[in-house]
């Protein structure tokens, strides 16, 4: 019995001996941390001897190692490496060592790295490697010593995005050059359907462009379209040429003319139609409103919403509104030369509108003018009364000036309609606000995912 209180006593102490062994080398690997933090390398030593862990991390899943590889500390990422670190262990935001090295543009202790193993097709939380770091510092030397080593030119980022789109988005055509000699692919795309041409078009790098379009087979029928979108007079006309227009299909999202109509760029439409492209005659709705207005004319006023469709081919909207008067309004009508009679009336409508827009500001195509020509029915009835309205279809000719923004715009207007009701005149004003939504996508300006 007695030795059985022994060996129990025994568990216990032995457990308390391990605890206060495990709290110290916490303590020790912690010390470690902070050692590489403030770059004292005497103090390294001796909590490495003491039997500090250098694969212990703080609260950001920061090791020692990676605090020696941000101080660019040579001789402590010697010590941690010969010491036990893990190269590829990775922090709280996906980043090893060797990336935050390549990061920092540190060559001497990414090259160490890789030396000693370090994987450098390990990513980040973007799915960045340490390669797409070094182009996007435009950092040749680091990125030729990765390919030496081996990395691949064509592991996409999360947004698709590969070595070439990045060096096409830096235009740095030495990066270009050597992304050549090692194997990666020109005809990629990211997410948003981008090739590394149309990067270089988007940001405008001529001399990354002209690079670009040497490599085989790398002109593709999307680029002119990205030239088109982005405004880039420079690289459509060297595309132009080399694009056959039989490559582009009718459809409306897949056209030139359609596009260049759609960035109400003129020049381009002349351009293309020289060119010989060609277009259906069909309309192509760019985008669609809902609106409201105040409308008013002397003593008389109302209310209209209304609904429509914007087209880009030949600039003409098409609307279809419902306006009210939400009152009554005291109407005199003359039944003899003696005899009038005041009625109460009650008058709704439904309209149709037509009208051709024309810009006055072609480079931001947010100002517009446009002719109209809306036909009116008016129905409602006098209170007390089964007398109809004399007549119940108007023809008015109107004016509208828009002021659209990327979602809304605001119009004013003037229209001329005859009621010939009393007391009304048959010229009106309107003003009013709207939203709109586009039923054809707008183009997409390079995501660039780094930190």
């Amino acid at each position: 019995m007695r030795i059985k209180h022994f060996s129990i006593l025994f568990v216990i102490i032995f457990m308390r001996l391990s605890s206060v062994a495990q709290i110290d080398t916490l303590e020790l690997s912690h010390k470690l941390l902070l050692a590489a933090y403030n770059n004292s390398i005497d103090l390294a030593i001796e909590h490495l001897r003491n039997g500090a862990k250098p694969t212990y991390y703080d609260d950001n899943g920061y090791t020692a190692l990676m605090y020696a590889v941000q101080n660019n500390n040579e001789d402590m990422v010697k010590l941690l490496v010969h010491n036990g670190s893990i190269i590829d262990q990775k922090n709280f935001q996906g980043n090893t060592s060797l990336i935050l090295a390549s990061r920092l543009g540190f060559f001497n202790i990414a090259e160490y790295l890789c030396w000693q193993g370090a994987s450098f097709d390990l990513s980040d939380k973007y799915w960045l490697t340490a390669l797409h770091f070094a182009i996007l510092n435009s950092d040749l030397y680091m990125a030729d010593m990765l390919l030496y080593y081996g990395a691949n030119t064509n592991l996409p980022t999360r947004n698709g995005n590969t070595a070439i789109h990045f060096a096409a988005f830096t235009g740095d055509t030495a990066i270009i050059k050597l992304l050549f000699r090692n194997n990666c692919n020109v005809l990629l795309k990211n997410k948003d359907s981008q090739s590394p041409i149309d990067i270089a078009i988007i940001q405008r790098n001529q001399p990354a462009l002209s690079l670009l379009l040497q490599s085989d087979s790398a002109v593709m029928s999307q680029n002119l379209l990205t030239a088109i979108n982005f405004h880039n007079d420079t690289a459509f006309n060297v595309l132009l040429p080399l694009i056959s227009p039989d490559s582009f299909s009718l459809i409306p999202t897949q056209n030139p003319l359609t596009f260049a109509r759609f960035q109400h760029q003129k020049k381009f439409v002349k351009q293309l139609k020289k060119a010989g492209f060609k277009e259906s005659y069909a309309p192509v709705f760019k985008s669609f409103t809902l609106s409201t207005g105040y409308v008013f004319s002397g003593k008389d006023s109302y209310f209209d919403i209304s609904t429509g469709l914007n087209d880009v081919r030949y600039q003409v909207n098409m609307s279809i509104g419902f306006g009210t008067r939400f009152r009554r309004k005291p109407i005199l009508v003359d039944e003899s030369d003696l005899v009038s009679y005041q009625y109460y009336e009650r008058r709704n409508f439904i309209n149709f509108r037509v009208d051709r827009e024309f810009f006055l500001l072609p480079k931001n195509a947010n100002l517009s003018i446009s002719p109209a020509i809306e036909l009116q029915y008016h129905f409602g009835n006098y209170r007390g009364s089964n007398r109809k309205f004399e007549q119940t279809f108007f023809v008015a000719p109107a004016v509208l000036i828009r002021y659209s923004f990327e979602y809304f715009y605001f119009k004013f207007g003037y229209q001329y309609a005859d009621w010939k009701i009393d007391r009304t005149s048959s010229n009106w004003f309107m003003f009013g606000v709207g939203i709109k939504g586009n039923l054809l996508s707008e183009p997409k300006s390079f995501k660039a995912e780094w930190l």
